[in-house]
């Protein structure tokens, strides 16, 4: 349900015009450990335009937690907004102190209560999306089962490597 990958800040979409604190996140953060940003399929920043400048600026990638447009919708129709959003995905990925900063950076907002909700539903839907594929005999990505391993135990199913990718057998003749 959300993924990570390392972009170059050029092929973002800025959602917001102006940015007013680029000098300061320069100030915290070193070009070789910005923290990464959060976007809608990979492009659409939520989270993230001062980082997202600060990586152009220096001519180096950034890493981008994604989240599908479908399921961000789903959420912000649920009453979400893009910070609890982007808590859930800095938490579901493993960027707790990210996650953190978030929540600090809005005190009394609630940032981390609503966020850790918005990750329940990220879950279940995520949850929901493997038990489907399983139960159609579909593979499952390795990196996904192992936080199942009641469902693979369930379906009888091993996780499936993806770092080998699998070619076609054909018949030689």
């Amino acid at each position: 349900m959300t993924n990570e990958e390392t972009k170059n800040p050029n092929d973002l979409i800025f959602t917001e015009d102006e940015q007013h604190n680029v000098e300061g996140v320069k100030r915290v953060f070193s070009t070789d450990e910005i923290p990464p940003i959060t976007a809608v399929d990979g492009v659409g920043i939520i989270d993230g335009h001062n980082r997202a400048i600060m990586a152009q600026d220096a001519e180096v990638p950034i890493k981008v937690i994604s989240i599908s447009k479908k399921l961000f919708n789903d959420l912000k129709s649920r009453g979400f907004d893009e910070i609890e959003i982007s808590y859930a995905m800095l938490e579901r990925n493993m960027y707790y102190d990210e996650a953190n900063l978030l929540d600090n950076q809005f005190p009394g907002a609630g940032v981390r209560n609503r966020g850790e909700k918005v990750l329940e539903i990220i879950k279940l839907k995520e949850e929901g999306a493997i038990k489907q594929a399983l139960s159609k005999g579909k593979p499952v990505p390795a990196e996904v089962l192992k936080d199942y391993p009641d469902l693979a135990k369930k379906y009888g199913k091993e996780p499936v490597k993806t770092t080998e990718e699998k070619l076609p057998s054909f018949p030689v003749s």
